[in-house]
């Protein structure tokens, strides 16, 4: 239950990073993905699903 509070805290700052940094671009950045094509937003999402369990994989080594 400790690593998956942690997990989802370190997740909650890199996420609240680029909002905190930069919120106007970041604001720019969510309009362009609402126009994207749902499949192009589905081919991200499953990078980024894959891209983190290959990382948690290789923390857990």
């Amino acid at each position: 239950m400790k690593f998956l509070l942690c997990v989802l805290g370190v997740a909650m700052f890199i996420e609240g990073v680029p909002w905190f940094a930069n919120p106007e671009k970041y604001r720019e950045f969510l309009l362009q993905l609402t126009e994207m094509p749902p499949a192009n937003l589905r081919k991200m999402g499953l990078a980024l699903m894959a891209g983190g369990l290959l990382l948690a994989y290789l923390g857990r080594m």
